[in-house]
């Protein structure tokens, strides 16, 4: 792979891409990453992304993305390498709430903060179910703290880090409702220009 070194993108996204107290990225997908380019000989400088990163790769902003989810569409405008990581999904809700199933959240408020995906996701199980999107995990489980949002829709271990780190909830719990309908594959994601880099990793 040369001299060169390949610009990766991330956000945070807990636990798989966190800033570390040195401002770097830390994370499951960013040591996973890390360790691999490692191995392969391929140098990373890691670049810090506002916005999605389907946006970051299509606009050649960065040329690798460590983690990004499987699609039809996305394989049209950009490469994923074969998937690495399969996410199950789950509603977060408040535990005074008297959800049990998915589907008595059909007509319900849902918060999600991956919304290029999650939005997708949620109309195959909840068409009827009104998005509320965030830029931010922690927003989006505030929302619910609140009664701002009926749930949070989100891959488990997302939901298991904002359990872990469980925000004041304004005197509440949260538990969650699995979503086995929807599972994700989740792989390197590269300009096709760099699609065999993104499969070496």
């Amino acid at each position: 792979f040369g001299h060169r070194i390949y610009r990766i993108g991330w956000f945070a996204s807990p636990p798989f891409a966190v800033r570390g107290a040195d401002g770097a990225p830390i994370g499951i997908a960013i040591d996973l990453v890390n360790q691999a380019a490692r191995r392969r000989g391929i140098a990373l400088q890691w670049i810090l992304w506002k916005q999605s990163s389907e946006a970051a790769l299509i606009s050649k902003s960065v040329d690798l993305w460590p983690l990004i989810t499987v699609t039809p569409a996305r394989l049209k405008v950009l490469h994923i390498s074969e998937p690495y990581l399969q996410n199950e999904h789950c509603l977060l809700v408040r535990d005074d709430k008297p959800y049990t199933r998915v589907e008595e959240l059909a007509t319900a408020k849902i918060g999600m903060a991956n919304v290029a995906i999650d939005s997708v996701n949620l109309r195959k199980v909840l068409p009827s179910a009104s998005p509320l999107p965030r830029t931010r995990i922690e927003d989006v489980v505030e929302d619910v703290c609140r009664g701002n949002s009926d749930g949070a829709f989100m891959d488990r271990f997302t939901a298991i880090a904002a359990l872990l780190q469980q925000i004041d909830c304004s005197g509440h719990k949260l538990r969650w409702i699995p979503v086995p309908q929807v599972r994700s594959n989740l792989g390197v994601g590269s300009t096709f220009e760099f699609h065999t880099v993104a499969d070496a990793i």
